[in-house]
């Protein structure tokens, strides 16, 4: 593949009969980009600008060749701009950064790769710099920077145990699976299989669901009941549901569980005392019935004396 670069800044390598028709060419194709393309050499001067550079400045480009950096930019940019071009000029290597400019009134995010021009002598004359806008995808990092805080912080806050697992690999928990788990250190969880918190009661259903969302079959799983296990062993009946979700720009799959241990303790409790009650009641029935015989046998006794 042509490295157009390369070309365009080792200049040295190509045959003086050719260089006229190259240095044509690379202007076309420059002064055609919508990308800023300029050329600074080792004074720090602007040797050259494509017109899409100038336009972004808002000037000619007649107006931007022979001034320094100092004179276009803030002071805090320039000094910026000079610390990387310093690095390619001492080095000879390329760089590459992103950060937000000010051109002209406008303030955008660029990222820029600066690369070494070269004279005959292989000795570093000037640097040539392209910058791209990249404001928009900048943009759409911090939306979605605050999205996942957003997530995290609703998560964490969550009743019920959640947990993030990349085909069995556990990779996220918040802070109710950990208590549920029986820990309250990370490292004990994230890494392990889902596997190995799974009671012996559950394994094939879990592993199940497991294989069908990973084969694509569905996107998500409804709420059923299963049983894990703690860090110390101890059974937990829980309720369980999963969906794929993207977690980190990775496929992954988030499992929501509902500890149902007082649920169904409170559903013990209340059978327990309904049983009471029904003994409770039956007792009461019994002696009502016994009262009623034994008003019968007075009344029958009374007669008789009579």
């Amino acid at each position: 593949m042509f490295n157009f670069t390369k070309s365009l800044v080792s200049t040295w390598e190509i045959k003086n009969e050719e260089k006229k028709y190259f240095k044509k060419w690379c202007h076309l194709l420059t002064e055609a980009a919508h990308d800023i393309i300029y050329i600074i050499n080792k004074d720090f001067q602007i040797d050259y600008v494509n017109n899409f550079a100038a336009k972004c400045l808002k000037k000619d480009a007649v107006e931007v060749i022979g001034k320094k950096d100092i004179e276009i930019f803030p002071p805090e940019i320039a000094a910026r701009h000079k610390k990387n071009l310093e690095k390619v000029l001492s080095t000879g290597e390329s760089l590459y950064y992103e950060a937000e400019d000010e051109l002209g009134d406008k303030k955008m995010f660029l990222g820029t790769w600066l690369s070494p021009i070269f004279d005959d002598k292989k000795k570093v004359v000037a640097v040539l710099g392209i910058s791209r806008d990249i404001t928009f995808r900048k943009n759409l990092e911090t939306q979605l920077a605050e999205s996942e805080k957003t997530y995290h912080s609703l998560v964490d806050s969550s009743l019920d145990a959640l947990v993030i697992h990349d085909g069995g690999k556990i990779i996220y928990v918040n802070q109710s699976a950990l208590k549920m788990l029986g820990t309250n250190n990370l490292q004990k969880i994230i890494g392990r299989n889902v596997m190995d918190f799974v009671h012996s009661d559950s394994k094939d259903s879990v592993k199940k669901r497991i294989e069908t969302m990973l084969s694509g079959e569905k996107l998500s799983v409804p709420f059923t009941e299963e049983k894990f296990i703690s860090l110390d062993g101890t059974p937990i009946d829980v309720e369980v549901g999963s969906v794929a979700i993207f977690f980190k720009g990775v496929k992954a799959f988030q499992v929501i569980a509902r500890d149902l241990r007082q649920k169904k303790n409170i559903e013990e409790e209340r059978k327990k005392n309904l049983a009471e009650l029904e003994k409770i009641n039956k007792y009461l029935v019994g002696r009502e019935l016994k009262m009623r015989e034994l008003k019968k046998e007075i009344a029958e006794l009374k007669q008789k004396c009579a």
